[in-house]
């Protein structure tokens, strides 16, 4: 994980903070202690204020961004629960405040960790600084990112602290996670996590509306629940009369109206099923990568962008066994249809080299390993957390209150 690489967003989303007109500012926003009690530190209000405003603005921008998300828990205020499947149910501001709260300690820590790793804020960190800086003006105008600066309540010293703060965070992740790094990842990290959260299956999937050509014509039909339950039944029969995966790949190839993995090719006119095919994909809004081979997929587990029957049926079978699952939907008055039916069969990752190297060699923009970026984001959270526990944090509850999420919205 390159914080560096988020940096241009950070100062971006900056540029759209909420109107704060602060005097008279509060100095201390919590205090840090050991276990034993001995002072170790304190967070800033100034620290409070930047990173909330940014907080804001990210889950804002995000949830805009991604429908379901927004229509799911960004809600008309913030005062609206955030997540209403939630056990235990809070509001959308008490989320963004909490996750606050949570974002502030990390950076406690993390700036600890270059004290205690020995790292030093030389002569390229400081430029960096600047051209942070210098660049919010050559994009934005001098008199724009003093409005910034007012709304902040900081003058251009106290700002450039905050980006400080942000080049430090990207000099510990790069002396964990660099080329001499102390918890540099290895290519066997990466394929290890990935085979065990990780989940590959074959599938042949059944609709209630299908398509068939008639005199040349695509002509679509329907199926009842009771034929699809029929054809079902009868596809895993015919697997466990014979349980390979090269029957059920005929199967596959006979039965399933899955256009996303029932890949072809085409050579010297004629079409055939592609066995080879194997492309992996990176879903940013889960954080997850999605191997597509012919006849199924690979996919982490509880992946929400996937049906959930099909990815808690994937989850329960045994490797090299079938089993059956329902695709349903709901109408507007609470009526549920089933729409489809997926006959699934759990198979070994272990058997697929394609897959793991599909998966382990699929790079970002920057040319980096996306699965190798998820590990190093596991392991650096890990650290935080193992860090986090060492100390206690007393925030002030009554400042909390006074510069919510909601209220500083409002400001």
């Amino acid at each position: 994980m390159k914080l560096k690489k988020i940096l241009v967003a950070i100062i971006s989303v900056i540029l759209a903070l909420a109107l704060f007109a602060g005097c008279a500012k509060p100095t201390t926003m919590a205090t840090v202690t050991d276990l034993d009690g001995n002072p170790v530190g304190t967070v800033s209000f100034d620290e409070y204020l930047f990173w909330a405003y940014y907080n804001y603005a990210y889950y804002q921008a995000y949830y805009e961004s991604y429908y379901y998300y927004f229509q799911k828990y960004f809600h008309e205020t913030l005062d609206d629960i955030f997540d209403p499947e939630a056990e235990e149910k809070i509001t959308v501001n008490e989320y963004l405040t909490d996750s606050l709260v949570k974002d502030l300690k990390q950076q406690f820590v993390i700036l600890k960790l270059f004290d205690e790793y020995g790292l030093t804020f030389g002569t390229d960190e400081i430029t960096n600084v600047g051209l942070y800086y210098n660049s919010m003006i050559s994009n934005y105008g001098e008199a724009k990112v003093k409005k910034i600066r007012a709304r902040l309540g900081m003058n251009e010293t106290q700002f450039k602290e905050m980006l400080r703060s942000l080049v430090k965070i990207s000099s510990v992740q790069e002396h964990l996670f660099g080329d001499d790094g102390i918890r540099k990842v290895t290519d066997q990290q990466v394929k290890d996590y990935f085979l065990e959260n990780y989940i590959r299956v074959k599938h042949v999937y059944i609709g209630s509306t299908y398509t068939v050509k008639e005199n040349d014509k695509d002509v679509k039909k329907t199926r009842t629940e009771a034929e699809m339950q029929a054809l079902v039944d009868q596809i895993l029969a015919e697997y466990n009369a014979n349980p390979t995966i090269d029957n059920f790949l005929k199967l596959v190839e006979k039965y399933s109206e899955d256009t996303g993995s029932t890949k072809t090719k085409t050579e010297n006119n004629v079409t055939s099923p592609d066995l080879d095919y194997c492309q992996a994909s990176y879903d940013s809004s889960a954080g997850a990568i999605t191997v597509t081979e012919y006849g199924g997929y690979t996919f982490i587990k509880d992946y929400a962008s996937f049906n959930e029957p099909f990815v808690n049926l994937a989850g329960e079978l045994e490797t090299g066994k079938a089993g059956s699952c329902k695709v349903t939907s709901v109408d507007t008055e609470g009526n549920t249809t089933v729409t489809g039916m997926h006959v699934i069969l759990k198979t070994d990752l272990n058997t697929s080299e394609a897959a793991i190297k599909s998966a382990t060699e699929l790079t970002d923009n920057y040319g980096e390993s996306y699965l190798k970026s998820i590990v190093e984001s596991d392991i650096f959270m890990a650290l935080m957390d193992e860090e986090i526990a060492k100390l206690n944090f007393t925030f002030d509850e009554e400042l909390l209150k006074k510069y919510s999420m909601k209220n500083l919205k409002k400001i």
